[in-house]
């Protein structure tokens, strides 16, 4: 059987996390929503949907993965990209695999899932849109799943975090064979996993009594840092000496420093200075100054409006906390600050004091004292490629192709932003 998660026209309301990558590869907590979604559903093999843009590099990423073509020698199992596993629904839809007829499930309108026990009898290109349609499976009879957690816009991901870590992580076992310091204090052990070859310093604290914490192979937790769960810090990652974390998502070879509380860093991006970071969403390869703030709460304690990258406005998120979403390859200076509910696009170069916009489109560089301008291509590939190869990670063809796109589709926005430069 296969298992195929498909995008909706949503992608776009992610960028600029969807800008490089497609929507099963965002983060939700420990996993991304694909291998979320892998693990909820038992598959032979996997087939995932993207916009074309960046279905090169998706395929690059995942080369046991078929991308944008449709089996036809098994039955596959459709199932939303955006949506979150639960087994309020989870059990549901499995329980239509291998049935000889087709299912659909929805919430409302939304296409949630779909079970297609011959899959010849679809379309051959209904993987070639980017958004997948709902008509081939009109005549399928249809279950209504009632609300199916969905990360449709940038806030929905801080809306799930505290529950998808709680789903995520697993309780502690007798393999963890990581080493734990004596003089580190743990607190409700049965719920602190560390896995083999991390590390937990002298002094440090990992409290686990509010959620669990998953300390990933390579992992190191610094003296004297203080974990509060729920807390996923992924393989090689780094917690440095006295910093505060709680609710908080780390991926694969990040650094981390300060205060950083309700926060996703998708992977290879490093806030590693002291500071503040709430409610706030990075990329990959971003990299923050030393002493880099971010508001997460209005002045008046109102909800927090996020520039939405479809309607080109800014939209309230109908959340009282939300601080920075930053693109893939951008970075700050030091003492940089960020205004509530900020976006950086991909690609940007933010420095000097004051506050930069509250929205700054993809290849942006400048600060808030001396305007903004284009970030140059060529400059802007040339750091990609050397901060990558810091972590032995090359910067394919497919990768420079999708950033020069991104460079080209934004220019509009740039030009529109600031005109002088």
């Amino acid at each position: 059987m296969y298992l195929c998660l498909f995008e909706s026209s949503d992608a776009a309301h992610l960028a600029p996390l969807t800008d490089l990558r497609g929507v099963a590869e965002v983060r939700s907590a420990r996993y991304t929503l694909g291998e979320a979604l892998s693990v909820a559903f038992a598959h032979d093999a996997l087939v995932l949907h993207t916009r074309d843009a960046v279905a090169p590099v998706v395929a690059e990423r995942h080369p046991q993965a078929t991308v944008n073509a449709l089996p036809r020698d098994a039955g596959v199992l459709f199932v939303s990209a955006h949506a979150l596993p639960h087994p309020s629904w989870v059990s549901e839809v499995a329980g239509a695999v291998g049935d000889a007829k087709a299912r659909t499930f929805t919430d409302g309108d939304a296409l949630i899932a779909a079970w297609c026990p011959d899959p010849a009898a679809l379309p051959a290109d209904l993987l070639t849109s980017d958004a997948l349609p709902v008509a081939p499976f009109g005549d399928a009879p249809t279950t209504d799943l009632g609300t199916v957690p969905r990360i449709t816009r940038l806030w929905h991901l801080m809306d799930h975090l505290h529950d998808a870590l709680a789903r995520q992580l697993p309780e502690a076992s007798p393999k963890d064979t990581g080493s734990v310091n004596p003089s580190a204090i743990i607190q409700g052990a049965e719920r602190v996993h560390v896995a083999p070859r991390a590390e937990v310093r002298a002094g440090a604290i990992l409290n686990a009594e509010d959620g669990p914490i998953y300390v990933d192979a390579e992992a190191t937790i610094y003296e004297q840092a203080v974990v509060r769960g729920p807390v996923y810090i992924g393989p090689k990652s780094q917690v440095k000496t006295a910093a505060n974390i709680a609710t908080s998502a780390f991926g694969t070879y990040s650094k981390v420093g300060g205060e950083v509380h309700d926060c996703i860093i998708q992977s290879y991006s490093n806030k590693g200075h002291m500071g503040f970071l709430g409610h706030s969403i990075l990329g990959q390869w971003c990299n923050l100054g030393a002493d880099t703030n971010t508001s997460n709460l209005k002045n008046n304690y109102g909800t927090v409006s996020l520039r939405d990258p479809v309607e080109e406005a800014f939209v309230d998120t109908e959340r009282q906390f939300m601080g920075l979403v930053m693109g893939d390859h951008s970075k700050c200076g030091i003492n940089t600050m960020f205004n509530t509910g900020t976006v950086v696009g991909t690609s940007c170069n933010v420095y000097g004091g004051g506050f930069p916009p509250r929205w700054l489109p993809a290849f942006s560089w400048g600060s808030p004292e001396q305007g903004f301008t284009d970030y140059r291509l060529d400059k802007a590939l040339e750091v990609a490629e050397r901060v990558m190869a810091r972590r032995n990670q090359p910067l394919t063809d497919g990768q420079r192709a999708l950033l020069t796109h991104r460079f080209q589709a934004t220019a509009s926005q740039r030009a529109a932003m600031h005109p002088d430069g």
